[in-house]
């Protein structure tokens, strides 16, 4: 998971080693959780999908966030997974 300067958050999937992973497919997004009257919800997500191919990064679009001063009201974590599997995430986290 990566924050920008102008405090928004994507996840970014790097494949390093080409021959691991021909004709999988890789999910993963970054989600973005706040904190409401009602506790932790995820109000917004961004993900992409794609086939392993070239040694690369790729990005997902981004999600908002508030100033690391406001950094107790929202958290965000990114999440993988192979060929339809189960999502592996991060633990929520401000940057």
């Amino acid at each position: 998971m990566r924050r920008t300067s102008s405090c928004t958050y994507y996840a970014r999937f790097t494949i390093a080693d080409t021959t691991w992973g021909p004709g999988v497919t890789v999910n993963f997004k970054v989600e973005r959780q706040v904190w409401t009257s009602y506790g932790w919800m995820i109000i917004d997500s961004r993900s992409r999908s794609m086939l392993w191919g070239r040694a690369d990064y790729y990005d997902t679009a981004t999600v908002d966030g508030y100033p690391s001063s406001s950094g107790n009201l929202d958290q965000h974590h990114a999440c993988y997974s192979f060929n339809g599997g189960g999502w592996t995430c991060t633990a929520w986290a401000d940057l």
